[in-house]
């Protein structure tokens, strides 16, 4: 190498052009928008309407109580888990795909779920259903449950329920017992 040899016309310059990661991250973003554009044709918008009865019914059952507005946020994380489970059966496209948008829906439900609660008039938000107009109408216990420092937990760490109520097992048991005396 002579000297004074000037190093710079065999690289481009850093501002020239975005750098490998951001083109790779653009270009695969765009596939993920293509990806939930078309299945949001072809299913409509369920996420918006979904009542999760299922969900709701197990929880129950299993001695849970899950609030509606936390039904979304962990239908994501399972919707998150499920895609990154898949890849134990190898590289699938789709899978990788679908769990970046699962990922970004996830994301943005928790940051609506732990907001503070807000008024919303008719003009302000859609209904649950995805109905422009209509207001979303939550009780108050709809509207706070579930967040921090606004529970109780209870003693088999699964169930919650607002701080001084009693599980209505325990209601029942001391009904059963004020009858029996």
């Amino acid at each position: 190498m002579s000297k004074g040899t000037d190093f710079t016309r065999y690289y481009e310059p850093l501002t020239a052009r975005k750098a490998l990661f951001g083109r790779y991250a653009d270009a695969t973003l765009a596939r993920v928008r293509a990806l939930y554009a078309t299945r949001g044709a072809e299913y409509g918008d369920t996420w918006a309407s979904c009542q999760w009865l299922t969900l709701q019914a197990v929880a129950r059952q299993t001695g849970c109580r899950i609030p509606l507005l936390a039904s979304r946020a962990i239908a994501a994380a399972v919707f998150v888990d499920m895609k990154h489970s898949r890849m134990l059966g190898g590289y699938k496209d789709d899978n990788l795909l679908d769990g970046i948008a699962y990922q970004a829906l996830l994301a943005e439900e928790m940051r609506q779920f732990l907001a503070p609660p807000k008024r919303v008039t008719e003009t302000e938000s859609p209904s649950p259903a995805g109905e422009p107009g209509e207001s979303v109408k939550r009780s108050r216990k709809s509207a706070v449950c579930g967040r921090p420092g606004q529970r109780e937990k209870s003693a088999d760490g699964c169930g919650r329920r607002w701080a001084g109520q009693e599980p209505k097992r325990q209601k029942r048991q001391k009904r059963k017992e004020t009858r029996s005396r």
